[in-house]
């Protein structure tokens, strides 16, 4: 299946606003999914007597989105509720029905076109409240022409739409009236694009781009599918909930960063209060976001690269952040300070100048990367991400990591994540990378699937059995997996174990493997994940062992 290519618009917005509201705002004692799972239906209903958002103002949302530097906004016409924002002529369930009795989409399709950002919708696949006695049913429609009808309605009544972002699934809807829906959507709006969620599995992937959820995976670059990651400044809700804690704007800073170092585009969600204003914890964190954004735009705008930013004092060169590029200029997005006044970047080509915050550093090119010197003690004005400018006549390209393994001492050999060749099974998402962590600790992690692998190659001078002690980083989900080690004709199976973080190796023995005299092939290979996930591999060493009856 080709790649779709998104519209220059959406690959050129980089930020996108969304805003989670309904009749889920007005209860507000935990997340938006959870109250349908909490709330008896009767109870839950109450609240379209009482939705009267009196101080909604659409161009307050919409300036909320341009503060935080959003070129879109996606509100939810639809949630899983089966509430309507707009005038739906299908359903009772419908924000013009109520006290408030206004077309909320209407109003903010007319203030995104005011204020020259595009219009996009968020449409939930479930309508729990349904009590099989609303105007469609009446009217003798099936589920999937009910929700083909609303899309038409919202795709003819309301202006350009920018995208429909899909969510959750429904038992009536398959795959082949899915695609038809989708075909629908372009034959009304041609440029409207559609999200990848929906169908079950997501195999092959439908829409042009996909979504991953409070987090910032790799994706397979055979795919090069355009990603979109969308993350709620709430780190418990999407939509208002009283007791919800946020993010601080040095923590979304980063995340943005990081997005852009991928080349995603970043959906951040709001919270939206039952008065209809947005939440004042929210407002503060988009202005603050904004200003960094603005203060930062030729790094915000420039294209993902691969290429980290070291500490190059603290052990194993542990990562600073991250990095986007434009022709010649390298950003280095500092997420944390390095502990003295330099910086390694394992790249190669001929730099002219590096800056931070307007000053000059000393640049000094060596075998294997530039180092750069003279940063201020302490960090400039204003928060992290710092970004550092790196000019250079010519691209820059990054240097590849050494893969052949040599002994470090004699008689031992340390296997770190970075010099492992990973190979992971066919997906979009979950994809190996190497972790630097500010404590110093490097991993490869992301691992999710069976036989999903990691391979050394180990230049031994003799032939000898060796101990091996494996250093794995787990949270629960990663604990309890299984694996292989393999050398030749030796191996060792085992499980991974608790650690507390994916950031915290514990290491551990686990056996003894044979090594060749010359070139071996060592693989870690994945043969079981029952949580979901597999631990964070932080090295193997090995150590050769004495032979019998010597100490």
């Amino acid at each position: 299946m080709a790649t779709p290519q998104v519209p220059q618009w959406f690959a050129q917005a980089k930020v996108g606003m969304f805003y989670h509201f309904g009749l889920y705002t007005l209860l507000a004692n935990t997340n938006e999914n959870e109250l349908r799972q909490i709330t008896p239906k009767d109870e839950y209903r109450k609240k379209f007597a009482e939705f009267n958002p009196t101080r909604f103002n659409a161009d307050e949302w919409a300036d909320c989105a341009i503060s935080m530097g959003a070129r879109y906004i996606v509100p939810t016409a639809k949630h899983a509720e089966g509430f309507c924002l707009w005038d739906s002529k299908l359903t009772d369930l419908k924000s013009t029905a109520t006290p408030f009795g206004r077309d909320i989409i209407a109003e903010l399709s007319a203030a995104a076109a005011k204020k020259g950002i595009k219009f996009c919708l968020y449409f939930n696949l479930e309508t729990w409240l349904n009590d099989g006695n609303d105007i469609w049913n009446r009217q003798g429609m099936c589920y999937a022409d009910f929700f083909e009808a609303q899309l038409t309605e919202l795709l003819t009544g309301y202006g350009p739409i920018g995208l429909i972002w899909f969510d959750h699934l429904h038992p009536e809807l398959p795959r082949d009236r899915f695609q038809q829906i989708i075909a629908t959507i372009k034959r009304l709006q041609p440029e409207c694009l559609v999200n990848d969620r929906g169908i079950p599995n997501h195999t092959p992937l439908m829409g042009d781009y996909i979504t991953p959820e409070r987090r910032i995976p790799d994706v397979d670059p055979s795919n090069d599918w355009f990603v979109e990651a969308c993350d709620s400044m709430g780190a418990k809700s999407w939509g208002y909930f009283t007791n919800d804690v946020f993010f601080s704007a040095i923590e979304m800073a980063k995340r943005l960063s990081l997005c852009r170092s991928k080349g995603y585009n970043f959906l951040i969600n709001v919270e939206p209060m039952p008065d209809g204003t947005i939440r004042p914890e929210c407002v503060t964190l988009a202005r603050e976001l904004g200003a960094w954004t603005r203060n930062n735009q030729a790094a915000v705008n420039a294209g993902r690269c691969r290429i980290e930013p070291l500490d190059s004092v603290a052990p194993y060169q542990p990562s600073l952040g991250v990095s986007t590029i434009a022709g010649n200029t390298l950003y280095l997005h500092l997420h944390q300070w390095p502990m003295t006044d330099e910086i390694f970047v394992k790249v190669t080509g001929r730099p002219i100048k590096a800056t931070i915050a307007g000053e000059r550093l000393r640049i000094k090119v060596e075998e294997n990367g530039l180092r750069m010197s003279a940063l201020p003690l302490v960090p400039p004005a204003g928060y992290a991400p710092w970004i550092v400018a790196v000019e250079f006549d010519g691209a820059p390209q990054a240097l590849p990591e050494p893969k052949t393994v040599i002994p470090m001492r004699e008689g031992e050999f340390y296997l770190s994540p970075v010099a492992a060749e990973p190979h992971c099974v066919s997906g979009v998402f979950g994809l190996p990378c190497i972790n630097r962590f500010p404590n110093g600790n490097i991993s490869m992690g992301s691992f999710a699937h069976v036989n999903d692998s990691m391979t050394w190659w180990v230049d031994s001078p003799s032939e000898g059995e060796f101990d091996v002690h494996l250093s794995l980083g787990s949270i629960k989900g990663q604990a309890d997996a299984s694996f292989e080690l393999v050398c030749g004709p030796s191996s060792l199976k085992g499980r991974t174990w608790l650690t507390g973080h994916y950031s915290l190796p514990v290491r551990k023995s686990i056996g003894r493997l044979r090594l060749a005299q010359g070139e071996n092939q060592i693989v870690l290979r994945v043969t079981e994940v029952p949580g979901g996930a597999f631990s964070d591999v932080h090295g193997i060493t090995l150590i050769l062992a004495a032979p019998a009856g010597v100490e």
